[in-house]
C-alpha cells in the first residue's frame, strides 16, 4: 500500500521542514502541535520554507497553493482518525519518557495498519516503542537537518518491527528524493555517533580560547568544504537538542567521548539555545540571520 497521506506529531525544528518537503512531493500532510501558539509557529516556519524556494527557483503562485493546500495543522491528535494517514511520524525532542509515552498514544489512537516512525537521533527504536501495543509497525527514523537539503535518511528497525515496513519506508523516502541509509537499533545510529565527538571537540576549542568563534567556524567550513561552520550548524540544530543527544549517549554508551563539553551545558542552562532563541555560540536577529560584530 502506497503512502498518500502522513501525520506529523511535533512541527518543532525538524517536523516542520519534514512537512514540507512531504507536502512538495504532492503528499497530504496533517501535523499535531501541543497548543494554538506551537501551531502557529509552525505554520509560519513552513511558509518562510515555501517562501524561500519562491524566492530561489522561482516556484509559482499556483505551485505554492498547492503546498500550502496539502498542509493542515491541529492540536488534536484524534484528528488523524478522520485524516487517516498510512504513516504517523513522531518528531518530538530526545527525552525518552516524552517520546515513549507519545508513541503510546498514537498506537491507541490509530488503526493498528498506520505505520508509526519516531524521528530519532540518538535513542534506540527498541527503546522508544516499550509502552506500545503494536510493536510492530514501530520504526525508527532519522531526517537529517537541513530536511530540504540532505540526500539520505537514515532508519532502523526495533526488535519487534515487521520486515514489510523497511520496504514501505524506503519507497517513502525514496519519493522524498532521499536514500535510505539502513542503520542499526543502537544510540546514535550512524551519523550521530560520529558527529557528537566532532561537535563537542569544535566545543571544547572555544572553551579554551584555542581561536574566536568566527574563526574556527570559518577554518572548518573552508576546511572541509561543507555549507555550514559547525557552530552555526549547531546553533541550527538547537543547543538543547544537541546536549539531550550528548547526554543519551554519554549514558547509553558510558564512554568519555560523549561527555558534554561544559560550555554547552553553559549556554543551555542560560538559555543560550542557537537560532530559535536569537542567542548561541552567535547572535540572531529576528529573520533569524546571524549579526556581524
Amino acid at each position: 500500500m502506497p503512502i498518500n497521506k502522513v501525520g506529523i506529531v511535533g512541527a518543532g525544528t525538524i517536523g516542520h521542514q519534514i512537512a514540507y518537503c512531504v507536502a512538495k512531493k504532492g503528499l497530504e500532510i496533517m501535523f499535531v502541535e501541543k497548543n494554538a501558539e506551537k501551531q502557529l509557529e509552525a505554520t509560519e516556519a513552513i511558509n518562510i520554507l515555501i517562501e524561500n524556494d519562491l524566492e530561489k527557483y522561482g516556484l509559482t503562485n499556483s505551485e505554492k497553493k498547492a503546498i500550502t493546500g496539502k498542509i493542515a495543522g491541529t492540536t488534536y491528535l484524534d484528528d488523524l482518525r478522520s485524516f487517516k494517514p498510512e504513516l504517523v511520524i513522531e518528531s518530538t525532542t530526545e527525552e525518552i519518557e516524552k517520546k515513549q509515552n507519545i508513541i503510546k498514544e498514537i498506537d491507541r489512537t490509530l488503526p493498528k495498519e498506520v505505520i508509526i516512525a519516531s524521528n530519532t537521533s540518538s535513542l534506540r527504536p527498541t527503546t522508544i516503542s516499550k509502552n506500545a501495543e503494536y510493536k510492530e509497525r514501530i520504526i525508527g527514523i532519522h531526517f537529517i537537518y537541513p530536511v530540504m537539503n540532505t540526500k539520505v535518511a537514515e532508519v532502523s528497525n526495533a526488535f519487534h518491527t515487521d520486515k514489510t515496513i523497511m520496504n514501505r519506508i524506503g519507497q517513502f523516502i525514496a519519493k522524498l528524493g532521499k536514500d535510505t541509509i539502513v542503520a542499526p537499533d543502537y544510540p546514535g545510529f550512524i551519523l550521530t555517533r560520529a558527529l557528537i565527538p566532532f561537535l563537542n571537540e569544535v566545543f571544547f576549542l572555544v572553551m579554551e580560547n584555542q581561536a574566536s568563534r568566527r574563526t574556527i567556524d570559518k577554518c572548518i567550513k573552508l576546511g572541509l568544504n561543507i555549507p555550514y561552520g559547525p557552530l552555526t550548524y549547531a546553533d541550527y540544530l538547537g543547543l538543547d537538542e544537541i546536549l539531550l543527544w550528548t547526554e543519551n549517549l554519554f549514558h547509553k554508551l558510558c564512554d568519555t567521548r560523549f561527555q558534554p563539553c561544559p560550555i554547552l551545558r553553559q549556554l543551555v542552562h542560560k538559555g543560550a539555545l542557537g537560532r530559535k532563541t536569537r542567542q548561541g555560540f552567535f547572535n540572531y536577529n529576528e529573520k533569524g540571520e546571524q549579526v556581524i560584530g
